[in-house]
């Protein structure tokens, strides 16, 4: 269970299922899924790979369904240190939980020839397949980007290209979100490594899945005073940002004109996705279940929301950082 007032951050969110994880300071095991519309979480058994046996490695997470086998299932990447303090040891170390047996499970590696930043990593889930950003070295010594794919129904990985520009640019400055039902790639251009944010950020849209060849620039979004993180796009299509202060500003690319949506939080703090309520959770099955809800302080969000409506509502505030789940 995540200790109350913990900070987390929100791995994902799928067919009425949140996936938390404590994972934003140091080695952190605690991942739950929890359904806020009946109010009951599962508290996923300690994963294998861990520092104690294993030593120093990084991370990453991903959520989704398998509709193959109605199963949700979270995949986890880890990258052991080599003898020279870095994180690139091939193939990781890849373990998949299944709800439908509460445990975790080794996956083979085979097809992993790239590593996922671990501090800045981000995964979308469309179509079956979990996605990363993603990079590898080549013969060169240049870092070449792509995304790094997960089949939930096969369990098996494979490679998508980007788009031509975004290949050799900082795989640092690059993240992944959702566009409606398409994957969409933001390029911070100005470099999010060189700074505390950057002013401009392009957004690259795949409007036909699978085909490399579909990529598109939508647009280019300037904003005066920094971008802190790009949060990604509404039910309307509006794109949302946050700036260096912490206000959550949405974007209309026609009018190129900013909105205010008037909800502040900590830097990173915000998430987005199209809320749908389930019952999944309701037998306790696939997991350490728990009953009290998930709640949220008050503090910089509007006193007058409650949390159905805020949650009947696209998800976007700063909850990101501050749920947790109460004794």
């Amino acid at each position: 269970m995540l200790q109350k007032r913990k900070s987390c951050s929100f791995v994902g969110f799928c067919n009425g299922l949140f996936c938390l994880s404590d994972d934003l300071f140091g080695y952190t095991y605690t991942i739950v899924l929890w359904n806020a519309g009946i109010r009951r979480s599962v508290t996923l058994p300690k994963p294998r790979v861990h520092f104690g046996p294993y030593g120093p490695y990084m991370f990453c997470l991903g959520f989704g369904f398998d509709e193959r086998n109605s199963d949700f299932k979270v995949v986890r990447i880890a990258y052991l240190q080599n003898e020279y303090g870095a994180y690139t040891v091939l193939p990781p170390e890849v373990e998949l939980y299944s709800s439908s047996t509460g445990l975790w499970k080794d996956v083979d590696p085979k097809g992993i020839r790239c590593k996922i930043i671990e501090y800045l990593y981000s995964s979308v889930y469309v179509n079956g397949v979990i996605h990363w950003v993603s990079c590898v070295k080549n013969e060169g010594g240049g870092v070449l980007n792509g995304l790094l794919g997960f089949d939930l129904g096969d369990e098996k990985f494979r490679e998508m290209r980007l788009p031509q520009s975004l290949v050799r640019v900082s795989p640092m400055d690059l993240s992944v979100r959702l566009c409606g039902d398409r994957i969409s790639v933001i390029w911070y251009e100005k470099g999010r490594d060189v700074g505390e944010a950057c002013d401009r950020c392009g957004v690259w849209v795949m409007d036909r899945y699978g085909e490399v060849e579909s990529w598109n620039k939508k647009f280019v979004v300037v904003l005066e005073g920094g971008i802190s993180h790009a949060v990604g796009f509404g039910r309307n299509g509006e794109f949302m940002v946050e700036k260096l202060v912490g206000d959550l500003l949405s974007y209309d690319s026609e009018s190129k004109e900013f909105k205010d949506l008037g909800i502040h939080g900590g830097k990173d703090s915000f998430f987005v996705s199209e809320y749908s309520e389930s019952l999944v959770l309701l037998d306790g099955s696939g997991g350490d279940t728990t009953d009290p809800p998930i709640a949220s302080d008050s503090e910089g969000a509007s006193s007058g929301l409650n949390e159905r409506a805020l949650l009947q509502k696209w998800v976007c505030s700063a909850l990101f950082a501050k749920v947790s789940l109460c004794d």
